[in-house]
Parts: C-alpha cells; structure tokens; sequence
C-alpha cells in the first residue's frame, strides 16, 4: 500500500529523499527496475512538470532505498503545489509498485 505523504519543496534549492519499501517486512530490491516520479498541477495533465526517472538519474537505487534527487534548476522551474506519485515497475512489466503519493508544496524563492 502506498503512503500518503506531502512534500514541502524549497523553490531554487536541492531537494532529496529516500523511499524505503518493504513487503511482509523484507525490503524489496528494486535493482534493475524502472522508476517514475510525475509532478503535475492537475492528475489529468498529459505531461507532467517535472519528471525523474530511473533513466534520467532522478530516481536511484542505492543503499536499500530510492533516493529521489532534484536539482536547483528543476526546483526553480516548480510554482505553487503539485500532485505526485512513484511508481516502481519491474522489466517485464508485469509488477508494479505505486510507492509514495502526494502533494508536492513549493516555497518561494525570495533570494534570486
């Protein structure tokens, strides 16, 4: 089951976290998989404002976790709130792990 979780992001600034997941208390290895993360203003917009992936390196498997990175020039593009989700899903296609949801809140940058 995925967590609600909200996410208070500093405009112009890193921003990072790590995800871990477990099934039946065992954390799952998901090494090898492919991760998405969407920041979109509204569910129903066909792109989203902000994508990481496991392709584009916002998304890494390391130390037993998902370390979720955004840059400063990515925060900088992000305004007011946003709704979001990670989705984990194996090579095959046929696992599929929605592990973290919710809003993603930015606070201005005053100092640019």
């Amino acid at each position: 089951m995925a967590i609600e979780r909200n996410l208070q992001i500093n405009q112009g600034a890193s921003f990072t976290f790590k995800v871990y997941y477990t099934v039946d208390d065992m954390p799952v290895d998901f090494t090898d998989w492919d991760g998405r993360m969407y920041l979109k203003a509204n569910f129903q917009d066909t792109s989203p404002a902000l994508a990481l992936t496991t392709d584009n390196g916002g998304l890494v498997w390391q130390d037993g976790a998902i370390l979720v990175s955004m840059t400063p020039a990515q925060t900088a593009d992000l305004a007011n709130q946003y709704y979001y989700d990670l989705v984990m899903t194996n090579e095959a296609g046929t696992e599929a792990y929605r592990l973290i949801y919710g809003r993603a809140i930015i606070s201005p940058e005053v100092s640019r």
